[in-house]
C-alpha cells in the first residue's frame, strides 16, 4: 500500500500546478481509480486541517490522506511522493531559467498556466461545498456556510486581517450556527 501512494503522490507532485487545493480533484480521482474510497467528509476535514496547519497545504494533504489510508508508512510514502517532483523540477529549472525565461513561448505558457490555476482552485472549492451539502437542500446549512465564505472572501479582499483571525471566526461561525 505504501508503495502505491509513494506512485499516486509522486504523480500528483508533478502534475498539481497551484498549489495543494488544485491537488484535491486529482487525489480522489487517483485513489479512486485504485480502488481507495475515502467519504467526501474525511476528504473535507482532511482539506481543512491540512489548509489551516503550518506548511505547504500539499504537503500537509499527501500527510494526512497518507495517514488514512496506511499510517505511518503511508505518511512518509505520500510525503516523499509529493516532495521529490518539486525537488526534481526546481532543479532542472534552476538550471535552464536563464536560458528561457525570456522566451516569448515560456512567457506564453505561464501567462496560460494563470488562469488554469485560478479555475482548477475554484474547481476545487466548488466540488468540495457540493460534496459536503454546503451547497444543497437544506437551507439551514447551505445559508450560514455561503455566508461564511463570502464574509471571509470579502474580508480576505478588502482588509488586511490575518488568515488566522478569519480561520477562528469561522470556527466560531461554525459553533454558533451549526
Amino acid at each position: 500500500m505504501a508503495v502505491t501512494l509513494f506512485l499516486i503522490f509522486f504523480k500528483l507532485g508533478f502534475f498539481s500546478f497551484g498549489g495543494g487545493y488544485t491537488m484535491i480533484p486529482l487525489v480522489e480521482q487517483e485513489l479512486l481509480a485504485r480502488g481507495f474510497e475515502l467519504p467526501p467528509q474525511v476528504i473535507a476535514n482532511t482539506a481543512a486541517i491540512a489548509g489551516v496547519s503550518p506548511g505547504p497545504v500539499g504537503i500537509n494533504l499527501a500527510i494526512a490522506f497518507g495517514y488514512e489510508l496506511a499510517g505511518l508508512p503511508g505518511v512518509v510514502a505520500a510525503a516523499l511522493g509529493v516532495m521529490l517532483p518539486s525537488l526534481i523540477l526546481v532543479l532542472l529549472v534552476a538550471c535552464f531559467f536563464k536560458a528561457v525565461a525570456h522566451s516569448v513561448y515560456f512567457r506564453g505558457m505561464m501567462t496560460g498556466l494563470k488562469p488554469f490555476v485560478v479555475g482548477i482552485t475554484l474547481y476545487a472549492a466548488i466540488s468540495m461545498a457540493l460534496k459536503n451539502g454546503m451547497l444543497g437542500a437544506d437551507l439551514a446549512r447551505t445559508i450560514p456556510s455561503i455566508a461564511i465564505a463570502a464574509v471571509s472572501f470579502v474580508l480576505l479582499l478588502k482588509t488586511k486581517l490575518h488568515p488566522i483571525i478569519l480561520i477562528a471566526g469561522g470556527a466560531a461561525a461554525g459553533l454558533l450556527l451549526f
